[in-house]
C-alpha cells in the first residue's frame, strides 16, 4: 500500500512539472533563454540585411534612370541644334525656289496680278448686274402683262355686244348706268320678232332678259322658254342674264334650267351690272369686234 502511494506521488510530481513548463510558470534555464535571444537577434539582422539590399537595388535603379535621362536630354539638345541648323539654310533655299517658280509661271509683276483680280471682280459684278436686271425685267414684264390684261378686260366689257330684251323697265334703269354710253347696246321689245334675225346676222355676246311675270297668280313668263330655245339655235354659246326682282318658285327654276344651261339670275340692279361685266370678260369675241362695227349702228328697233 505504501509502495503504491509512493508511485502515485511520483507520477503526480512529474505531471506537475510538465504542466508548469508548458504554462511558463516554471522558470527556464539561463542557457535556454540566451539561445532564444540569439535566434531572435539573428532573425532581425537577416531582415535588416534584406531591407538594405532592397535599398541598394533602388539606389542603383535611380542612378541608372538618372543617367538615362541625362543621355536623352543630350540627344534632344543635339537634335534641336541640328534642326535649327537645317532651318538656317532651308528658308533661303525655299525663298529662292518660290521666286524661281513665280518667274516660271510668268507672274511678271504686281500689275498683272491686279489686272487679273480686276477682271475677275468685273466679271462677277457683270453677272450680278445681269441677274438683278433680269429679275427687274421679269417683274416689269409681268406688270405690263397684268396691265394689258386689265386693259383687255376693260376693252372686252366696252366692246361686248349686248342685246337687251326689255318689257319696258330695263331701258330706263340702264340709261342711268355707264352701260348707256355703249354704242353696241341694243334694245328689243316683246314679242321679240327681230330676235331670229339678230341671232342670224349679228354677233351677240350677252343677252339681258327682263322676266315678265303676269299679274295672274300661279302664271309665269310665257315668252322666256321660246327665247331660250332660239338662243340654243345660235352658232355659239350666248349667256343670258335673267333680271327678275320677284321670287320664283322651284318649279319655274327647273323649267328654265331644263331648257337652257347658260343662264344666270339677277334680282337687283347691282347683281345685274356685276353679272354683265363678268360675262363680258368670258364670252367676248375679239374677232367679231375687229371685223364688224358695233351692233347698235346696224340694227334699230
Amino acid at each position: 500500500m505504501t509502495g503504491v502511494a509512493a508511485k502515485d506521488g511520483f507520477r503526480f510530481g512529474v505531471f506537475l512539472i510538465l504542466f508548469l513548463l508548458v504554462s511558463g510558470s516554471f522558470p527556464l534555464s539561463p542557457a535556454f533563454a540566451e539561445e532564444k535571444q540569439d535566434k531572435d537577434l539573428s532573425r532581425k539582422v537577416e531582415k535588416l540585411e534584406a531591407e538594405l539590399e532592397k535599398l541598394r537595388a533602388k539606389e542603383e535603379s535611380y542612378d541608372y534612370l538618372k543617367e538615362e535621362n541625362r543621355e536623352y536630354r543630350k540627344f534632344v539638345e543635339k537634335e534641336w541644334d541640328r534642326f535649327l541648323s537645317m532651318l538656317s539654310w532651308f528658308f533661303p533655299l525655299a525663298i529662292t525656289i518660290i521666286g524661281a517658280l513665280l518667274l516660271f509661271l510668268n507672274f511678271k509683276s504686281i500689275r498683272d496680278i491686279k489686272a487679273t483680280v480686276r477682271e475677275q471682280v468685273q466679271e462677277k459684278a457683270d453677272e450680278e448686274l445681269k441677274g438683278t436686271l433680269k429679275k427687274h425685267v421679269t417683274q416689269i414684264e409681268e406688270d405690263v402683262a397684268s396691265l394689258k390684261l386689265m386693259a383687255a378686260r376693260e376693252s372686252w366689257f366696252k366692246n361686248a355686244n349686248i342685246l337687251v330684251l326689255d318689257k319696258g323697265t330695263l331701258q330706263s334703269f340702264l340709261s342711268s348706268t355707264h352701260l348707256s354710253e355703249r354704242e353696241n347696246l341694243i334694245y328689243a321689245s316683246k314679242p321679240y320678232e327681230q330676235l331670229p334675225h339678230i341671232l342670224e346676222e349679228e354677233r351677240v355676246d350677252i343677252v339681258i332678259y327682263e322676266y315678265d311675270k303676269p299679274d295672274v297668280e300661279d302664271e309665269w313668263d310665257p315668252h322666256i322658254i321660246d327665247v331660250l330655245n332660239q338662243l340654243k339655235q345660235a352658232k355659239e354659246t350666248i349667256p343670258v342674264v335673267i333680271y327678275c326682282p320677284h321670287q320664283l318658285p322651284r318649279k319655274e327654276f327647273n323649267r328654265i334650267s331644263k331648257c337652257y344651261r347658260w343662264y344666270h339670275f339677277a334680282n337687283t340692279p347691282i347683281t345685274l351690272i356685276t353679272n354683265v361685266s363678268s360675262l363680258s370678260h368670258v364670252f367676248y369675241s375679239k374677232q367679231h369686234n375687229e371685223n364688224h362695227p358695233p351692233m347698235g349702228e346696224r340694227i334699230k328697233d
